[in-house]
């Protein structure tokens, strides 16, 4: 076994030879290590890279170093929701292991901390950390940095399906039966009725409402920075033109004969903040829960604005409108997300239950009928 001399900090040192320099010069690659045993362990994997010819160029990035610079030059484009949701993930989970040099993270390092936050309840959360954490790790073995990803081998708790989906027959008619002012009332229509995202709703204009031609043009959509709003496009391909269906249209109409431009604003007339939205929201839902025999201090029902879309396309998916369509009503980028809705309502739909017996209900009919001329021929013959 090779001698090494232990440095001020502790740990062992060894250098490799990776390759020659331009001027013929030797190029080496420093490794460290708390034990001799480790050391020769790391020489070890760092010969069988090389003699794969892999030459991995970690530049000394930590967890935290390397994540910081995968946020600032690769996400850096994104919705600023989605890097939001990167940089929370950063620098409130993934901050626990950012000391760690990038090539000693291991599986043990990801599960543990996704373990701890699961059993904290903190399921989507949860998610959120499997999903940057295999992002940030993709893009640093593409990158050379490291050679291969510790989140292969992390067990994810199982994804426990959520509640909240298409409304329930009770949540329906508390819907319908509210007493909702015009503003709120136009508000859950076109969500339920057209499908629109919360922010495609709240950048809603007079403009973007033909009624002629009963069609909502989607272009553009809200979101909240600082709890302020900004414009920006709708997601991914969500530029597309939705139909007005009967039961919608007046309430529309007649509440778009009320306002000047921007259909859904604040009490000064101006677009709604994060803050002035959540009281807006929270306003409809008290009505809604009134409606079903619910008070201040007992809730009954808990509606979202997410289940009003989701309605909408069990709308569809009831329409017989196909996939293919519902995908681009939605706005949809990934067909798969459509599938998945409509999967889940073939799942709980009785109708193809109803039509195999029905079906099996006729053949069994007709092989009666079948055994019974058979019969009759047969006492026919022997007469």
């Amino acid at each position: 076994m090779a001698r090494y001399k232990k440095r001020a900090d502790g740990r062992y040192k060894a250098d490799i030879r990776i390759g020659y320099h331009e001027d013929g010069r030797p190029k080496t690659k420093s490794i460290y290590a708390h034990t001799i045993r480790e050391l020769d362990e790391k020489k070890a994997e760092m010969k069988s890279l090389l003699a794969k010819g892999i030459v991995l160029d970690n530049q000394g990035y930590t967890v935290g170093t390397w994540s910081d610079q995968w946020l600032k030059d690769y996400k850096t484009n994104k919705s600023y929701n989605t890097w939001r949701m990167y940089d929370i993930i950063i620098r409130c989970h993934i901050k626990d292991h950012e000391s760690i040099p990038i090539m000693e993270l291991k599986t043990h390092h990801i599960q543990s901390l996704i373990n701890d936050r699961h059993n904290k309840g903190m399921t989507r959360t949860v998610e959120q950390i499997g999903m940057t954490y295999n992002a940030i790790l993709k893009k640093a073995i593409q990158l050379k940095i490291i050679y291969q990803n510790p989140m292969d081998a992390v067990e994810m708790p199982e994804k426990v399906k959520s509640k909240k989906g298409m409304l329930t027959d009770s949540e329906r008619k508390a819907l319908d039966r509210s007493d909702l002012p015009p503003k709120h009332l136009a508000f859950v229509t076109i969500a339920r009725y057209c499908g629109l995202r919360r922010g495609e709703l709240l950048a809603l204009n007079r403009r973007d409402v033909d009624l002629e031609k009963r069609e909502i043009d989607i272009n553009k959509a809200i979101y909240f920075k600082e709890r302020k709003p900004f414009f920006k496009d709708p997601k991914a391909v969500g530029f597309r033109r939705v139909h007005i269906p009967d039961i919608a249209i007046d309430i529309i109409s007649n509440y778009i004969d009320t306002v000047e431009f921007n259909l859904f604003t604040n009490s000064k007339g101006e677009l709604m903040t994060q803050d002035s939205y959540r009281a807006f929201w929270e306003s409809i839902k008290r009505k809604v829960n009134a409606a079903a025999g619910g008070t201040p201090n007992l809730q009954v029902i808990n509606i979202t604005a997410h289940q009003l879309r989701h309605e909408y396309a069990t709308m569809l998916y009831y329409a017989e409108v196909d996939i293919k369509k519902a995908q681009y009503l939605l706005g949809h980028s990934d067909i798969n997300t459509t599938l998945s809705i409509y999967t889940h309502l073939d799942e709980s739909n009785t109708t193809d239950k109803s039509k195999i017996d029905a079906f099996l209900s006729k053949v069994n009919q007709s092989s009666t009928g079948q055994n019974k001329v058979k019969e009759q021929n047969e006492i026919h013959q022997a007469t």
